[in-house]
């Protein structure tokens, strides 16, 4: 009877300890090197037998998580340097252990390695370890990001980086200062212009789904043009495409002031909706150019005025249609298995809205007011964009 209570014991004790939890613990630190003391990325970290493992992140961080209680080593390994272990460390229940590694160069030699790759910038991590390694103060908007967003063009996509802002939905603003103290860079290059009559480049003509990348540098450094005291934007387009691809966006919008409410509208031509005159709009045949008109008696220019159709009514609409727009985009690369591989990006954006303005309009000469009203002015904007990246 007494050797059986004890075997009644046994598998008692045996099932009770079999349903404890299983003890474990953490062990954190971080890889750097011992020369330079920079972070080491992607180094293998192994525990014993090689039953956990983890990589170093972009930081040089690694966890391993559920590190059974007791005495362990870790091994740490990476291209270039020579591995190091680390015995002897005494891991707690629930605890978390500490341990940084400082990894030195491997002191034979080793044969040539040529790694080819190609640096991706359109995800958030690119952009980040930028950021980190830029030696300028720089912010900005991924390719990753833009995706999520709904976003039709650069203009809408630089509102959404710290300290900028948009006039017009197309001029950037940075830290307060207008377009005339900021200059745009596109893949490197300066871009001019696109104003007549002020220095200011236009954000709204290239497609947000073209962009790898865009980063405001708010401080200046050599690399950088010296010609603005707000900020430097930087558009990064896309590179080659890894494979073919078309992607096609369409958007709508609704405007509270202007979407299915009455306006008014000059004479127009067919071909108005898709931002191009029909020639409705042009000279009348026969009539003399600038120059020739200035030299014309006011007889002449009478008569010459008078070739002009009588177009100036207005005509009142009854509902107004909501903004809308699209973007579409396509990239082609050649095969793989060819010596000198190619490929192109090709973009095109089209942008219709509709916007109504309110402004008090007066005026005086010597003798006192000559006009005083308030006007309200009904806009119809029609945008395209195209942009071509091989």
């Amino acid at each position: 009877m007494q050797s059986k209570a004890q075997s009644v014991l046994t598998v008692l004790f045996a099932f009770f300890v079999l349903s404890l939890p299983a003890q474990t613990g953490i062990i954190t630190g971080k890889i750097i090197d011992t020369k330079l003391a920079d972070v080491v990325i992607g180094a293998t970290i192994k525990l014993d037998d090689g039953s956990i493992g983890a990589s170093s992140d972009l930081d040089g961080n690694f966890t391993l998580q559920k590190v059974p209680v007791g005495k362990h080593k870790i091994s740490v390994t990476y291209l270039g340097y020579a591995t190091k272990t680390i015995e002897d460390i005494d891991v707690r229940d629930g605890q978390s252990t500490m341990v940084d590694v400082a990894m030195e160069e491997a002191s034979s030699t080793i044969a040539e390695v040529v790694i080819v790759a190609t640096a991706k910038k359109e995800s958030m991590s690119a952009l980040t370890i930028l950021q980190k390694n830029s030696a300028t103060i720089a912010d900005g908007i991924s390719s990753e990001t833009i995706r999520r967003t709904p976003d039709r063009t650069t203009g809408e996509v630089i509102r959404r980086v710290s300290g900028a802002s948009i006039q017009d939905n197309k001029f950037a603003v940075i830290r307060g200062l207008n377009d005339r103290y900021n200059v745009a860079l596109l893949n490197g290059t300066m871009l001019p212009s696109t104003e007549p009559d002020r220095r200011a480049f236009s954000f709204d003509l290239f497609p947000s789904n073209m962009l790898d990348n865009l980063v405001v540098m708010k401080t200046a450094s050599p690399d950088l043009p010296g010609e603005f005291a707000g900020g430097a934007i930087m558009l990064n387009t896309k590179d080659i495409p890894e494979e073919n691809y078309t992607s096609v966006q369409v958007s709508g919008g609704y405007n509270n002031v202007t979407t299915f409410k009455p306006y008014v509208d000059a004479a127009s031509g067919g071909s108005d909706f898709a931002g191009f005159d029909d020639g409705s709009r042009a000279l009348p045949s026969g009539h003399p150019d600038a120059q020739a008109f200035k030299n014309l008696t006011k007889d002449e220019k009478i008569l010459a005025s008078q070739k002009f159709a009588n177009d100036w009514a207005i005509s009142e609409k009854t509902s107004a249609l909501p903004n809308f727009g699209f973007q579409v985009a396509t990239g082609l690369v050649s095969k793989a298995d060819r010596k000198i591989q190619s490929g192109t990006t090709i973009a095109l954006s089209y942008n219709n809205s509709n916007r109504v303005q309110n402004a008090q309009r007066f005026d005086y000469d010597n003798s006192g007011k000559l006009f005083d009203y308030d006007d309200t002015q009904f806009r119809n904007n029609v945008l395209w964009g195209a942009l071509l990246n091989s």
